[in-house]
């Protein structure tokens, strides 16, 4: 009698334990938020990603991004920091595969689809060498793909591509060239709190 009742304990426990492991597999997910500062070689920019599901963030970013402007006339392009608003809903598509794989998903580590919403603001404030610039503010809508990676605990690196329509807003847009693709090739490393 006692026999069987161990037995019945152990198959019990042992059954208990393989049911946690695959509930940890299947809650592998975004985080519930995540802040980080990151930099590249056009601008710096702070960014938080909230959870919206297992697989779904909207990211919220404000940053200063180097863009050229060139002038029509004279042929010449400049250089200036701009102000940047983003939204992003991101859809990361691999969370479980690399939990199951061993591999880290902390600070959302891993790979992501998304749609990314900016407004860049030239005329909001501009550091460059340009004198009277005036210029439209713009809308971009990119569809992108982007590689996440957290080191340790808190160093990023993030890389992705997308490009998409860009397109002049404000009192200046009916001078600003139409029909423009912007490319969103970047680079970044940063530091998540």
């Amino acid at each position: 009698m006692y026999k069987k009742l161990i037995a019945s304990v152990l198959f019990a426990t042992t059954f208990t334990m393989n049911a946690q492991e695959t509930i940890v597999e299947q809650t592998a997910g975004v985080e519930k938020s995540v802040f980080s500062v990151q930099t590249g070689l056009v601008g710096v920019w702070a960014n938080n990603e909230l959870r919206l599901s297992n697989q779904f963030a909207l990211r919220i970013e404000i940053g200063m991004e180097l863009l050229a402007f060139e002038n029509s006339i004279t042929d010449e392009t400049k250089y200036g920091g701009v102000p940047t608003f983003s939204i992003e809903p991101k859809w990361y598509y691999n969370l479980e595969k690399r939990v199951r794989k061993g591999k880290n998903i902390n600070g959302n580590s891993g790979n992501s689809f998304s749609l990314k919403i900016s407004y860049f603001a030239p005329n909001a404030f501009l550091i460059s060498s340009m004198d009277n610039f005036i210029g439209a503010d713009q809308i971009n809508i990119i569809p992108k793909w982007t590689l996440r990676r957290v080191y340790g605990k808190h160093f990023i690196f993030e890389t992705g591509f997308g490009l998409g329509p860009a397109i002049p807003v404000g009192k200046y847009a009916e001078y600003a060239e139409k029909n423009n693709i912007f490319i969103d090739l970047h680079a970044r490393i940063g530091y998540c709190f």
